[in-house]
């Protein structure tokens, strides 16, 4: 079973299933050998009758909240230079992880606290991990326990690796605890021309949250984006979206708003929807099946950025 940074252990094993673990990285377990000899050829000539029948585990009391993301941070850091980001974490957050994208693989991260101290990031405290295969999507992961609210910054900086003609960057977290938004879309299987309702709204230890701002980017099926403003009614901001052509949609609602005690929140939801032909047969799903797998890959690069060593301080 995979024990890197793609599955956690915890996912393999919270339904039973006959599993080992084994010292293979994820990505060579199609071609190992050892993983072949030892595990797969043995179930391959297991006979019939031969598996034991493992029960469902019983349903957990309370579901698992919603993954809250922070807005995607992107830009573009010259080569000598260096970009600040300012990243808002609200009163309540258990957990924050962060996650760096960076093609060239260069750029050196410093984090500065909502106290204003710069932190040192490791491995032991702050489960940092550095990913150097050029394949891999993610750059550089890390994570706090129990943050300090506030204004949190996160300084990007070139360094003698970064090209000549610099490097982009997108920085995003993921949270637990905290602000909680709710995104919904009126239609997810809308036909051409139909009018699509967008909606969210920000809670906060169960009270709903002032929004200041709301906005929708829209990424059509043939690549073109747009950005449109939301309606802002105290806690709820809602929209409409006109949809032109057929295909798969992409939504990214980003809201902020303020927190009882003046701390800046800011959050993203990730929606999308398939237009369909005016009057005609939905289209082929391989769209959807396409869009899962690289869901579920990215929400697995950040759900699974980094594991817990020992409980770090609050800065």
């Amino acid at each position: 079973m995979p024990t890197d940074l793609a599955v956690s252990l915890e996912s393999v094993t919270a339904i039973p299933v006959q599993s080992r673990e084994m010292a293979v990285l994820h990505m060579d377990l199609n071609l190992s050998a050892q993983v072949y000899q030892e595990f797969v050829r043995p179930l391959l000539q297991t006979p019939f009758g031969g598996f034991t029948p493992e029960p469902d585990p019983p349903p957990a009391v309370e579901a698992g909240g919603r993954l809250q993301f922070s807005r995607v941070f992107t830009g573009h850091v010259d080569r000598g230079a260096s970009q600040v980001v300012t990243i808002p974490l609200d009163p309540g957050l258990t957990v924050a992880s962060f996650a760096l994208y960076d093609t060239t693989r260069s750029l050196s991260v410093t984090v500065t606290g909502a106290s204003g101290k710069t932190i040192g990031l490791s491995a032991e405290a702050n489960g940092l991990v550095v990913v150097d295969d050029p394949t891999m999507l993610l750059y550089l992961g890390y994570g706090f326990e129990n943050p300090k609210a506030g204004l949190w910054q996160v300084e990007l900086r070139s360094s003698e690796r970064t090209p000549a003609q610099g490097a982009d960057f997108a920085l995003a977290a993921r949270f637990a605890g905290g602000a909680e938004m709710v995104a919904s879309l009126s239609s997810l299987l809308p036909e051409i021309g139909d009018s699509i309702g967008l909606s969210a709204s920000l809670r906060l230890q169960g009270a709903d949250v002032s929004l200041s701002g709301a906005r929708a980017s829209v990424r059509a099926p043939d690549g073109q984006l747009q950005v449109l403003d939301l309606a802002i009614s105290g806690g709820q901001a809602q929209g409409e979206l006109q949809v032109t052509m057929p295909g798969l949609y992409g939504v990214d609602l980003i809201v902020a708003g303020t927190a009882p005690d003046g701390t800046p929140v800011e959050r993203t939801s990730f929606l999308a929807l398939e237009a369909q032909p005016k009057g005609g047969a939905p289209i082929a799903t391989a769209a959807w099946i396409g869009a899962s797998i690289g869901a579920v890959a990215l929400g697995g690069i950040l759900v699974a950025l980094v594991r817990r060593r020992r409980k770090p301080r609050a800065v």
